[in-house]
């Protein structure tokens, strides 16, 4: 069985009691893992004994996220999912950015799922602080470990303070745990995914003439900051870290591959030497800017919405993995999403979380199990049971 609740409220005493006593009494009284999202920072061990002295739970992992929803309409501040035994297992890695990880990680998914269960299509949710070094080292580790048969969701666990970003952390169990991988492994639940942006492209492309992995040194012979001069005017030709996040929330970048279409990627941070630094690698050597009216946003995520829902017959709940810098950019429009989906969604509890960035299978529907980055995207899993 899959439990979803939510609450209102700073994650004070009063607030945590109140989600666990609202998941106690939907019947979730002895369940093997709860994921609760925490819209502050703000929160601690405390909370969680709080929470497992009501509901009694083996593992229970929390992680701040810069923006909640739930159904029906009404913006939370701590959400709850839960899962009884007989649909999960986690594991937790402590340092992911030790030499060490990739190889502890592929060990430790290998123990909770055993060889039968990772011959069919299981569903793996992580957890993990989102300003870590080089996010494409952990994919990468996260694809030897899982290998084809398992799709993949990634969850950067951040908060935005301004412009500015603050890490979270991941807290699991008795602790708060920088550096750190909880994975969440659904080996009885059936999972549908779907992929929303909105974004398209604009202006004329520009030759990338300067890149390794994830930082763009030069573009057309220039320093790569001077692109947005080009097009904004003077004010952008040396970005500060605040005008940048402003402007890459509203055009981000798009590499052009043949096969794949435009893959974005919005700047993280500027160097010193000019030079942009992304999430996720550069994908190729031709970019564009990419832009999107709300309009599109909101259009491109109700056909998500829907596409996602109609491939499980027996679906429990909606999980919304959803871009920070789309729901900035929505306002409060964000929830008309919602409204417009809500043939589709039904009675469906839904809980949607705004990241700084995700990752995931993002074209496992057709065979292509590759783990990247997603930004500006968001993903759309609709969980139920698994029939066959």
């Amino acid at each position: 069985m899959i439990f979803v609740t939510g609450a209102r409220g700073a994650p004070k005493d009063k607030a945590v009691r109140t989600l666990a006593l609202k998941m106690k009494s939907a019947g979730a009284s002895d369940l093997s893992l709860c994921c609760i999202f925490f819209r502050y920072t703000d929160f601690s061990p405390h909370h969680l004994e709080i929470f497992s002295e009501i509901v009694k739970c083996k593992n229970i992992i929390g992680s701040a996220v810069p923006f909640i929803y739930t159904k029906p309409g009404i913006p939370q501040d701590i959400a709850c999912i839960g899962f009884d035994e007989s649909d999960s297992s986690t594991f937790f890695l402590g340092d992911i950015k030790s030499s060490e990880a990739p190889l502890r990680l592929e060990s430790l998914f290998h123990q909770v799922a055993s060889r039968q269960q990772r011959n069919k299509r299981g569903l793996l949710l992580g957890l993990f602080e989102a300003d870590i070094e080089y996010p494409p080292s952990l994919t990468r580790a996260i694809q030897r470990a899982i290998g084809l048969n398992i799709s993949f969701i990634g969850i950067a666990s951040a908060t935005l303070v301004g412009y500015k970003m603050k890490t979270g952390g991941v807290l699991y169990g008795g602790q708060v745990c920088d550096n750190a991988f909880a994975g969440l492994y659904l080996k009885n639940i059936r999972s549908a995914f779907s992929f929303a942006s909105g974004f398209k492209p604009v202006g004329r492309s520009s030759k990338v003439t300067s890149y390794y992995k994830n930082i763009v040194k030069s573009v057309e012979k220039k320093p790569a900051n001077l692109l947005y001069h080009r097009y904004f005017g003077p004010k952008y030709s040396l970005l500060n870290q605040g005008a940048l996040n402003l402007i890459s929330t509203l055009y981000p970048l798009g590499f052009r591959k043949e096969e794949e279409g435009f893959i974005i990627r919005a700047p993280s941070r500027i160097r010193i030497d000019g030079s942009l630094e992304f999430w996720g690698d550069v994908p190729s050597s031709h970019c564009q800017f990419m832009i999107s009216t709300k309009k599109d946003l909101i259009d491109s995520t109700v056909g998500a919405f829907k596409e996602a829902v109609k491939e499980i017959s027996s679906p429990q709940m909606i999980l919304v993995v959803d871009s920070a810098a789309r729901v900035r950019a929505l306002g409060n429009l964000y929830y008309r999403i919602f409204d417009l989906a809500g043939k589709a969604i039904g009675s469906l509890p839904v809980v949607s979380i705004g990241v700084p960035y995700s990752m995931g299978n993002m074209n496992f529907s057709w065979g292509y199990s590759k783990l990247d980055i997603l930004d500006h995207t968001a993903t759309i899993v609709v969980l139920g049971r698994d029939n066959a």
